[in-house]
């Protein structure tokens, strides 16, 4: 490729990822959804939520899900479990209101995630203004699959914001943030999310964009790679130049960024670099998959979810301008 044709290519990619972090800073969140079910992870997820919310006009909501039984004699202790449950949230909540915090609490009958999903709906329909905020019980991979996880449906289903926290993550104001940045549309609804919810004055992060390269598979017994690419070295040289230019933007909004270009496997990578730099959290965008493509091309979401050792905000892709015009260049 020329080196007109890169500084193009890499203008254009600045003026996107510009469009998209000023639209999103305009689009902050105003509601924090907090599920809690009374575990050290979920409280500790509502501890993290209201440093966000603190000083701010957001609103915190609190729910807790009581699972539903079709017995009639339950029904009588179900509500008397309906009637607990809110006490013990408000119990949460008090404090919170004394610090200054804008906080609901409800406990409704039914699923975990359907709870979650109908209080995002009847927030905003769009899911644009909506942050979920959830704790993580670190369970394994097999007893996740054989006894479900919320977290796991969440980013599967949810199309706003995720949070999620482990037990001992805290938000201070010196964030170390890592984030997960490929140039796609979930990359930059992730930046998004992280400036509408720190790029401010209230915290003073350091940011560190880290691009994961991929190395090219070969096929055993053969002399050639499996996909006929560009030499790697080249490309790696063109995502540093784009990666800069996103990591410049950031520094002209105030923000202390800098740029890294891995190679390997993106998930492995990016928890291995996030635990080298003991980041307090990371940030990659998140795909909405259908459980064949999970199967097949995993979720790198998932992954660094439950993996990570700090906490992990994921975001789906940023709503499309109406009148936005594709740009599509060719490595030669």
């Amino acid at each position: 490729m020329s080196n007109a044709r890169k500084r193009g290519f890499v203008m254009s990619r600045k003026k996107l990822a510009e469009d998209n972090m000023s639209k999103s800073a305009l689009e902050s969140g105003r509601s924090i959804v907090v599920p809690i079910d009374f575990s050290r992870p979920s409280l500790a997820a509502l501890a993290y939520a209201a440093r966000i919310a603190e000083g701010t006009a957001r609103v915190i909501r609190l729910r807790h899900a009581i699972a539903p039984t079709p017995i009639e004699e339950a029904m009588t202790a179900q509500q008397l479990l309906v009637e607990a449950a809110v006490t013990r949230l408000e119990e949460l909540a008090r404090p919170l209101r004394s610090r200054g915090i804008s906080i609901t609490t409800e406990a409704r009958i039914g699923a975990p995630i359907d709870v979650l999903e109908r209080e995002i709906a009847q927030i905003e329909p769009n899911n644009s203004e909506v942050l979920v905020v959830m704790g993580d019980r670190g369970q394994s991979a097999i007893r996740r699959t054989l006894l479900g996880s919320v977290a796991d449906s969440a980013l599967r289903r949810l199309r706003c914001p995720v949070v999620v926290v482990h037990e001992h993550d805290e938000l201070c104001e010196r964030l170390r943030v890592v984030i997960g940045y490929g140039f796609e549309g979930e990359s930059q609804g992730a930046l998004g999310a992280f400036l509408a919810l720190f790029g401010n004055a209230r915290f003073s992060p350091r940011v560190e964009l880290v691009h994961v390269l991929p190395e090219y598979e070969w096929v055993e017994g053969t002399e050639v790679p499996l996909l006929r690419a560009p030499p790697l070295d080249d490309v790696e040289q063109l995502r540093a130049e784009e990666l800069h230019a996103v990591a410049e933007t950031l520094r002209k909004q105030g923000i202390d960024a800098t740029s890294t270009v891995l190679r390997g496997e993106p998930t492995r990578m990016l928890l291995q670099h996030a635990s080298d730099t003991r980041a307090d959290l990371l940030v990659a965008g998140r795909r909405p998959r259908r459980a064949f493509e999970r199967l097949v091309f995993g979720s790198v979401a998932e992954g660094i979810a439950h993996r990570a050792k700090c906490a992990v905000l994921t975001a789906c892709a940023a709503p499309v301008p109406a009148h936005r015009t594709a740009r599509a260049v060719i490595l030669t």
